[in-house]
């Protein structure tokens, strides 16, 4: 039996899994196991906050918005291969069934995509760009794909990425022939199906409204508190993996949990976690001013600051978001030295690769021209120049 760092219940043996700390959509998979991930969380505690804790970010429009902010640096030809999409939001004046609603994605080379799905059942997905994680076929809607461009290196990309995002819709191509290579993954539009005809609707004002430049107008839903309870599962999680159990002990460990796991924001705001979500620019830590921000990565830093031990994300729009991991200084003074200074990792998710850790100093060495690292160097080697790319249209 042992005990799981995140419900705090003994469990068999059996039931422990593999816990990306810092969630594998943005990045996890790559960040050294030593510190990034756990097997010390119980496969249904890993579930829940995959879907409801590191999803409830990532599938978010701030989520979706990061993801996207950065990833065509790394873009290079002869393959595009799968990019994210941009998530527009829901569309209040698209003319659906009572029981649909309208999304507007767009794709690369500003291809649009329209995903028309069922009504959302339960308020918990309604901040989630798409809808339902789980939902099965017939629940995941139809997508529509309309390109914007003709140059072959942009429609491959547009269909690598639009057949990767709606798995489980059934996915139709607009305004072209289905290539017959992709014929089991697309189909084409038929304007006398019934369904399909109320759908292209929509589909068709929204790229009227496009191809005049006017604006289509969409609505998103965003939480207040964007962010808290990721934060909180890495602040719990890191203060056990660098404080180990004496850590689980403590008060504030406790808040980290109660944090985690309520999903009510009244309720969540009278937690006493100190820290600041995505939407909150005040840092109750002690502000990190420094040129942090990385095109298309995600910088985490790990840090002591007046004593305490601390978790600050710079997202790949530059947006800062921290959380204290610790308070009790008797634990935080067992550390070694170079959290003092603090330590850096850096996570791409479009190349599949990260860095790190570097000694805080190291890293603005290297941001600021001053004293490059290999490392980072080689990374940076990745970026692409948009000259060489085909022109969008």
């Amino acid at each position: 039996m042992r005990r799981c760092i995140y419900c705090d219940r003994d469990k068999d043996d059996g039931e422990f899994t593999d816990e990306h700390i810092w969630p594998d959509g943005l990045g996890g998979d790559y960040l050294p196991k030593d510190v990034w991930r756990t097997d010390d969380v119980c496969g249904r505690c890993n579930n829940l906050s995959g879907l409801f804790v590191d999803g409830g970010f990532i599938r978010g429009w701030a989520g979706t918005a990061e993801r996207f902010t950065g990833a065509y640096e790394y873009l290079k030809r002869p393959s595009p291969g799968v990019l994210p999409l941009a998530y527009m939001g829901r569309l209040p004046d698209a003319d659906c069934a009572d029981s649909d609603i309208a999304e507007f994605w767009l794709g690369p080379c500003g291809a649009h995509i329209v995903h028309i799905r069922p009504q959302d059942t339960q308020d918990d997905w309604s901040a989630y760009a798409g809808g339902d994680p789980r939902a099965k076929k017939l629940a995941a809607g139809r997508a529509y794909l309309s390109f914007t461009s003709e140059q072959p290196f942009w429609v491959v990309a547009s269909l690598n990425s639009f057949r990767a995002h709606f798995r489980k819709a059934s996915r139709f191509i607009v305004n072209a022939a289905v290539p017959s290579q992709w014929s089991d993954a697309f189909t084409e539009v038929n304007r006398s199906d019934p369904q399909q005809q109320r759908d292209l609707k929509v589909v068709d004002a929204v790229a009227s409204k496009a191809s005049k430049g006017e604006t289509v107008h969409s609505r998103v839903i965003l939480a207040v508190d964007t962010g808290s309870r990721l934060l909180a599962k890495i602040a719990l999680a890191l203060g056990y993996k660098l404080l180990g159990r004496d850590f689980l002990a403590t008060s504030y460990a406790a808040d980290l949990r109660k944090a985690l796991w309520e999903r009510d924001f009244s309720a969540r705001q009278q937690i006493p976690v100190r820290g600041s979500g995505y939407l909150h620019g005040a840092n109750p830590l002690g502000a990190v001013t420094y040129p942090m921000a990385w095109p298309g990565g995600w910088v985490l830093l790990v840090k002591v600051v007046e004593g305490k031990l601390a978790c600050s994300v710079f997202t790949p729009s530059g947006k800062a978001m921290v959380i204290m991991i610790c308070d009790d200084a008797s634990l935080v003074a067992k550390l070694p030295g170079e959290y003092i200074e603090g330590q850096v990792w850096l996570a791409v998710p479009t190349l599949a690769k990260s860095a790190g850790p570097f000694g805080l100093a190291a890293f603005l060495g290297h941001v600021t021209g001053n004293a490059p690292i290999a490392d980072l160097q080689s990374i940076e080697a990745e970026r692409a120049d948009p000259s060489l790319l085909p022109k969008c249209r």
